[in-house]
């Protein structure tokens, strides 16, 4: 996404209230993150914590820190078990989309949910995406710095300002199934408009 957008979309958001503020309206944005990434939305809580064990620790670290995220694809390239497959998957794709960091290197904090393997479906990844969000929106309103990564997944807000805007006419947003039927409903509305 262009720097000017990202700034512009995260300076319209309330992170009181989790909000994104456009035009008078007030876009709930985790109502919305389920049907944009379709991500579990379970109970669970998401956790990071830094017990870990000390092998599954070594397997994901490097000189100290959490590993290159190229050298994690590496790893899930050549897994074959599949529980092992999907921890190398998360931690990649937490560290480049959905929890994004402002380094390429995996967060190992996530190993303790990740452990459970296909059991992570049961937890509520969507506030923990969007809490991230907000946590970095914080964090770079906070900063003082002109040249700020921005962290986690800043394409929520785009989709969540489109989606308002295609369902400005009245429609209820709640009422989208997915993504995929919002981009169905306008082109159908758009089909209906120009016959």
């Amino acid at each position: 996404m262009p720097k000017s957008l990202t700034t512009w979309l995260m300076s319209k958001v309330d992170v009181s209230n989790g909000t994104l503020e456009i035009g008078g309206k007030a876009i709930e944005n985790k109502p919305l993150v389920p049907k944009i990434l379709g991500i579990p939305n379970e109970p669970k809580k998401v956790y990071l914590s830094k017990d870990i064990d000390a092998v599954t620790k070594e397997k994901f670290t490097s000189k100290g820190r959490g590993q290159i995220v190229a050298d994690t694809v590496k790893i899930m390239q050549k897994t074959e078990n599949e529980d092992e497959f999907i921890t190398t998957f998360m931690l990649v794709i937490l560290a480049i989309y959905l929890a994004l960091g402002t380094n390429l290197y995996v967060n190992r904090e996530y190993l303790p949910v990740l452990k459970h393997g296909k059991g992570i479906k049961e937890f509520n990844w969507c506030d923990h995406v969007t809490d991230c969000l907000i946590e970095g929106i914080k964090e770079i309103r906070a900063c003082k710095k002109d040249n700020v990564n921005a962290k986690g997944c800043v394409h929520i807000l785009n989709v969540c300002d489109i989606v308002q805007t295609q369902y400005a006419e009245g429609a209820n947003v709640e009422s989208v199934d997915n993504i995929h039927n919002a981009a169905n409903v306008s082109s159908d509305r758009t089909t209906q408009t120009n016959m």
